[in-house]
This record gives C-alpha cells, sequence and structure tokens, in this order.
C-alpha cells in the first residue's frame, strides 16, 4: 500500500514551526523579563539620588540639626525621615566633612531580595510553561503518530484480509467445481463417485467453517451476540470436535487425547465448538503433514483447564500479546505462504473471555506452541 507523505510531512513541518515559535516565545519573555528588571533598578537608583539631594537640601535647611548643638546632625531623625518617606532606603553616615559626601543611601537588601527572587520565579514560570506546553506537543505528536501508525496497519491487515478470503472461499469452490464436472463428464464407478462425494462434503465444511468465523466475528465486534449459555457436558463437545478434525488430519500427523469424563460448564455451545475447532486448525496449519497434537481437559476443584499443543514454529514472545488482534497473523504479508484470515485467534480469545475464562501462551518444548485455557465451573 503506498502512502501519501505529503500530508505527514506538512504536519511535521508545521509542528517544527509551533516548536520554534514556542522557544522563541520564551526567550522573549525571559529577555524581558530582563531588561525590566534592570530597568527597575535604574529607576531605583534615580529615586535613590533623588533623596539623596532632597536629604541635603534638609539638611542644610537645619531640619535635622539638635536644637542644643545646632552645629550637629541628629542621625536619628534623618533615619526616621527614610524609613517614613522613602522606605526602600536606608541611611549611611558615611563621616565628618561635606554634607553630599559624608552621607548616603543605599538599598535595603530585603528590597534587593524580592526584586531578585520575582525575576527568578518569573523565569522558573516561563521556563516550566514552555517546557509543559513541549512535553504536550510532543505527546501530542507521539499519540498522533500511534494512531496513524495502527491505521495504517488495520489498514494493511484489512487489505490482505480480504485478499486471502477471496482465496479461501475460491480454493474450496474450485474443488467442488473439479469434482462435479468430473462426476458429470466422465463414467465413474460408485467408489470414486463416493471418494469425490467426500472430499466435496469437506471442502463445504471448509466453507462453512469460514463464513461461521467471519459472521461470528462481525457480531462480536459489534456486539450483536447473546451468548446463549445452558450447562454443558464439555467433555462430550469437545470430544464431538475432535472426531471432526481428526478427518481432516494427514496420514502423517499424530493427535494425542486425555479427555476427563463428566466435566460441565454453564457456556454457550455454538461458540465453544468455533474455540476448539479453531485451536485445532491453527495446531495443524502451522506444524505442517507431521503435526503432534495433544489436547487435554481435567477439571481441579472449581476450575476447569484445557491445554492445546503442538509442535509447529511456535510464536515468538513479541507477537504473543498481537496474535489476538482481529485480521493479525504472524510473519511478513509479503512472504506468508500460511492460509488463514486473521479471524481464529480473535474469536477464541473474545469468547473465552465471555465466559470468564483466561487464555495465555507459553512454548511448546523443543518446539511449538501450548495455548491454555482455563474456565471455572460457575460460569
Amino acid at each position: 500500500m503506498k502512502i501519501n507523505k505529503k500530508p505527514i510531512l506538512f504536519f511535521y513541518a508545521l509542528v517544527a514551526i509551533c516548536l520554534v515559535e514556542l522557544l522563541w516565545w520564551t526567550f522573549l519573555l525571559i529577555n524581558s523579563n530582563s531588561e525590566i528588571y534592570e530597568y527597575r533598578n535604574e529607576i531605583i537608583e534615580l529615586q535613590r539620588v533623588k533623596a539623596k539631594y532632597e536629604l541635603v537640601d534638609l539638611i542644610r535647611s537645619g531640619k535635622f540639626h539638635f536644637k542644643s548643638q545646632p552645629d550637629k546632625i541628629d542621625t536619628s531623625k534623618i533615619t526616621a525621615f527614610i524609613e517614613n518617606q522613602y522606605p526602600k532606603f536606608e541611611f549611611i553616615f558615611l563621616e565628618e566633612g561635606n554634607i553630599y559626601n559624608s552621607i548616603d543611601l543605599k538599598i535595603k537588601p530585603s528590597v534587593t531580595e524580592k526584586f531578585e527572587d520575582k525575576l527568578h520565579r518569573r523565569w522558573v514560570m516561563f521556563i516550566s510553561e514552555s517546557s509543559f506546553f513541549v512535553i504536550m506537543i510532543l505527546l501530542g505528536i507521539f499519540q498522533i503518530y500511534r494512531s496513524f501508525k495502527s491505521e495504517v496497519d488495520l489498514n494493511s491487515q484489512q487489505k490482505n484480509f480480504l485478499l486471502s478470503i477471496t482465496h479461501e472461499l475460491k480454493s474450496p469452490l474450485a474443488s467442488i467445481k473439479l469434482y462435479l464436472e468430473t462426476i458429470l463428464k466422465r463414467d465413474l464407478s460408485k467408489e470414486q463417485i463416493s471418494e469425490f462425494a467426500t472430499s466435496s462434503v469437506k471442502d463445504i465444511d471448509r466453507l462453512n467453517d469460514l463464513v461461521e468465523n467471519m459472521l461470528i466475528a462481525t457480531k462480536i465486534e459489534n456486539q450483536a451476540y447473546t451468548y446463549p449459555k445452558n450447562e454443558i457436558n464439555l467433555s462430550v463437545v469437545l470430544q464431538e470436535i475432535i472426531e471432526k478434525f481428526e478427518k481432516s488430519l494427514p496420514e502423517t500427523a499424530s493427535l494425542k487425547t486425555k479427555i476427563d469424563e463428566g466435566i460441565k460448564i454453564f457456556g454457550d455451545v455454538f461458540t465453544l465448538k468455533i474455540v476448539f475447532l479453531n485451536l485445532l486448525e491453527n495446531a495443524l496449519k502451522y506444524s505442517g503433514k507431521n503435526a503432534e497434537i495433544k489436547i487435554n481437559l481435567e477439571q481441579l476443584g472449581s476450575n476447569i483447564f484445557i491445554k492445546i499443543s503442538d509442535n509447529g514454529v511456535g510464536i515468538p514472545e513479541k507477537e504473543q500479546s498481537k496474535v489476538f488482534g482481529k485480521f493479525y497473523r504472524i510473519g511478513n504479508e509479503k512472504t506468508r505462504t500460511t492460509k488463514g484470515t486473521g479471524l481464529g485467534l480473535y474469536i477464541v480469545k473474545e469468547v473465552v473471555e465471555r465466559h470468564s475464562g483466561k487464555i495465555q501462551i507459553e512454548p511448546n518444548e523443543p518446539k511449538g506452541t501450548i495455548f491454555n485455557l482455563t474456565f471455572s465451573k460457575e460460569t
């Protein structure tokens, strides 16, 4: 499937521009804040000079001299005046001599600390806000990328599903047609006609199973299936599926069973049959003509355990969480040779979970796969 990359490139370019704009905006805010801080310092310095000139004029006018000693300056009065009129500054008496040179005002440390703290807090605010927006943008990009990739993968899987379902439908139909044409056009013995008819029935059963899988998958996805539950003899149901499955086994394949009798469960017999048949067919499909398949059914306390194992290619660990997805099939779609629609294990998981059961995958030794199903007798 060819992907149009222009919208993707445009999106990434737009995101890059947004990030650059955000960083530039943050830089301007920090720079403006620093300039404001410098302007405040200049204003305070002008206020300090103005206050000093006013103080000198008042001293010269004699406002701060002792009444009993007119030539002496009362520094306590100056301090009180500065505290009242110019609370940002504090008075400093340097030395006797020229009035202007002997006194000074300086900014209180608390005022400087307050301004610097405010500057720092604004820097932190600007940087943290911009960092938050950058993180949100990156998370948004990641989510969009995941959604886009998911859509592409799903689209690809659906396309491959249509190709595979076409092949799965055409193959048995072509076989049935060939058998019927042979019966009609040739003078065959009863044994030959019986053999062709039996093969045709197998192909019809295969088509029927395929259609049932498609219908039940659609109903499950649309939540249209109600799962009518009744008490069923799971041992009998599983034995029926095994007998049906044995008819499709190659002569070189083997099936070993260990079915405890009389195990009952409340469930939907129709969908449970599909589950067991899908797992057995899956085991045969990936194990080939020399398949060694084992199926065990047992009950321990209130729990029912079903184990289906094979000696096939196995399922890689990284694929185990994906194989239950709808349309998902292991391997490269371009090079895959195994048949299938990608619906079997999806149906298995959905049905098992609707019966309050669990399904787990583990590797079989020395090779192959084991599917473990667990049900509660009260299900």
